[in-house]
């Protein structure tokens, strides 16, 4: 399926996206929001995913890392937050959707590596002074 950045941009709008939890997912906390878009499903996740990987938010217009005050449930979360990545899952029964992790406080200053085995990014980031690696 091709489509335009647009039309994925009505698909995935900010004030659609709803917290997301799942086995194996991060926690959203304070610092972490793990959110999803749950009418976006099957091929049209693997499409909102590869744009959020690039794009972070479907309010941004140039390729970016961060977003500002994402949404959540309809509600702004202050900040600006990192795009740790975004991954595919599965619900119970058996349909594809997607999430996305954004992690406040994010230092840009340490730098993300490449997985030896895989090429994907892994991060660091710091919080409160710790370096720490990320938990997926």
């Amino acid at each position: 399926m091709k489509v335009t950045i647009e039309q994925v941009r009505v698909l995935i709008p900010e004030n659609a996206a709803v917290m997301y939890q799942g086995e194996g997912v991060p926690r959203s906390d304070m610092n972490t929001l793990v959110r999803t878009w749950p009418s976006v499903l099957g091929e049209s996740a693997t499409i909102a995913r590869d744009y959020l990987m690039l794009y972070a938010s479907a309010d941004n217009t140039d390729a970016s890392d961060t977003v500002d005050q994402p949404m959540v449930g309809g509600i702004a979360q202050p900040g600006l937050w990192y795009n740790l990545g975004v991954r595919l899952a599965k619900r119970d029964d058996g349909a594809v959707l997607f999430y996305q992790v954004l992690k406040k406080n994010f230092d840009l200053s340490v730098p993300f590596y490449a997985h030896e085995e895989t090429g994907k990014k892994v991060y660091t980031y710091r919080i409160d002074g710790q370096i720490t690696e990320p938990t997926f």
